[in-house]
């Protein structure tokens, strides 16, 4: 391969390299964080204030309970746990507060195990301020995010015989104010209602914002961590997001909400209010070691007079980044599944991943599928790539002797290899650009494979269960530092080495060096990243050792 277009290749793998590491980074470290539904796991929790080695029992794992004393009596009763089922979740509203303490999804396991539990959305580092708790700015309405509510029903079950329910928590001050949250539920949908009615029977007006929180920790540990974790906005139609290390300093934003909520790479929680209005956004960490983030949608000022009434109605989601849900609910809440800079590019490619899947049921195959589609489309590019290191390389003895001649005198060199290239009609940068031109296509798959939820415990085949998660075939024992062998990765370097080995060699020996290198450097990089990251690579690879060998013939 002539010079230039090793010198191409070299920079695009640093381009791409420098982007998903630097401009863009992939990796977040999470800590580690069990399900809220293992009462097992609860015993091992510290009952806040309780001397140090001092057992907790299970009744100190739910909600605290914080009193106000602007609300009834009844406040002092012990919080009910009220269970509402659809088919696609199962959720758990305490009465403190009229919060949620758990949101299980049926079609979504905690890990890839067959008897795993279903993903929880409700993380327990949370467990004491859940989400959906109430508070406002001025507090002329109590404290209601851990006052005792009292709900019309103990449970919602909604299925083949009703597709729509509602849940009712209600709370009457001492001064007589009422306050009314309504939950209502679709038999089919993660999508759900919230209104909160406050009706002021009290002597005196009440000037304040309402604020509906967001509180959550880390959704999940296992799999893969790739991608955004952290604050997602919706802001005057901009997209805003903050990872949770930057909300250590607090975030407020002002402007027309579109939704505010917590996300990683394959789910979301999220409020979106019903009318278009100026909020605010504010945000920071609760706990920064656990990383618990405390999103809060703060409504514009309300006044309500004696004997008057105000109602605030927001839709809520908590489920899957899945673009086909997301879209169909449409709220923008789509805009959450976010590819960067190459998003224009990645959303095609994901309509096309869902589509081929219909067909094969397989995203592995899937992957294969894509991978085959772009090098056809790229195929014109290639092969005007390689026609263009062929002919540098016919020229390249005349090339050396001109570098030997006039090694003392650079401008000399320059006008002689401009008139060379001229001669013979070459275009030294011929075999560069297609390259770059090619290389947007393949950090915009990149970044849909490493966060596309439809890789999340997908299985391919033999031992790959789940191309969300690196690769690793377990043979009894554990290799230090990687557990597995990582088969898809170390054939991945075999055909990059493959490559190198039918691609002639550079006359300057450090080139040679380096290129030879890139395969150990490639298998290193990836041996952590998703299953499906590698796939694609490694069969693009294999596709381009025969596209290599088959114009190498035809142009020889």
């Amino acid at each position: 391969m002539e010079r230039n277009a090793l010198l191409a290749f070299v920079c695009s793998m640093i381009i791409l390299f420098v982007y998903l590491q630097f401009v863009s980074p992939l990796v977040r470290p999470i800590p580690p964080a069990g399900g809220l539904n293992q009462p097992e796991k609860q015993t091992e929790k510290k009952e806040a204030g309780a001397p140090q080695g001092e057992a907790t029992s299970p009744a100190a794992a739910q909600p605290q309970i914080k009193s106000s004393p602007a609300v009834t009596p009844s406040s002092s009763k012990a919080p009910r746990i009220i269970t509402v089922e659809n088919d696609l979740f199962k959720a758990g509203f305490t009465e403190a507060g009229a919060r949620l303490v758990s949101f299980q999804l049926k079609k979504y396991r905690k890990t890839v195990a067959s008897d795993s539990p279903p993903m929880e959305m409700v993380n327990e580092q949370a467990l004491d301020r859940t989400p959906l708790g109430l508070e406002s700015t001025n507090k002329s309405i109590p404290d209601l995010d851990q006052a005792i509510f009292t709900a019309d029903k103990d449970k919602l079950s909604l299925g083949d015989r009703e597709n729509t329910g509602a849940v009712a928590f209600s709370l009457i001050t001492l001064s007589g104010v009422t306050i009314k949250k309504v939950f209502e539920f679709k038999s089919d949908s993660y999508l759900f209602d919230l209104s909160v009615t406050i009706e002021n029977n009290s002597n005196e007006i009440i000037n304040d914002n309402l604020i509906l929180n967001i509180i959550s920790g880390p959704f999940e540990t296992t799999g893969n961590q790739y991608g955004f974790t952290g604050l997602g906005a919706l802001i005057d139609r901009h997209l805003e997001e903050e990872e949770v290390g930057s909300l250590e300093k607090g975030l407020k934003k002002t402007g027309i909400i579109g939704w505010v909520g917590y996300e990683n790479p394959f789910f979301i929680s999220a409020v979106i209010p019903k009318q278009s209005i100026e909020a605010t956004v504010q945000a920071g960490l609760l706990d920064k070691a656990k990383h618990v983030v405390k999103a809060s949608f703060i409504g514009p000022a309300i006044q309500i007079r004696p004997q008057e009434k105000h109602t605030s109605s927001y839709l809520l989601y908590f489920g899957p980044k899945n673009l086909a849900i997301l879209k169909s609910l449409n709220i923008s809440l789509d805009r959450a599944i976010d590819f960067g800079w190459f998003d224009i590019i990645a959303k095609p490619f994901l309509y096309l991943f869902d589509y081929s899947y219909k067909v094969v049921h397989n995203y592995g195959i899937s992957i294969i599928f894509m991978t085959i589609l772009v090098k056809i489309v790229f195929w014109p590019l290639t092969h005007k790539s390689y026609k263009s290191m062929n002919d540098m390389k016919k020229i390249q003895p005349m090339i050396t002797k001109l570098r030997e001649k006039f090694k003392d005198d650079k401008t000399k060199l320059n006008q002689e290899l401009m008139s060379l290239y001229k001669t013979y009609k070459v275009n030294p940068f011929g075999g560069c650009l297609p390259m770059l031109i090619q290389l947007p296509v393949f950090i915009a798959l990149y970044r849909l494979l490493g966060g596309a939820i439809e890789l999340r415990h997908a299985p391919f085949c033999l031992w790959i269960n789940d191309l969300s998660a690196p690769d690793r075939l377990h043979i009894g024992f554990d290799i230090p530092f990687v557990g597995g062998i990582p088969v898809l990765t170390l054939l991945m370097g075999a055909s990059m080495f493959l490559q190198q080995k039918m691609t002639p060699a550079p006359g300057d020996p450090t080139q040679a060096k380096v290129m030879m290198a890139l395969p150990i450097v490639f298998t290193f990089m990836f041996i952590n990243f998703p299953s499906g990251l590698v796939l694609y690579w490694l069969v693009n690879n294999i596709i381009s050792i025969g596209q290599q060998a088959y114009i190498n013939r035809n142009l020889s």
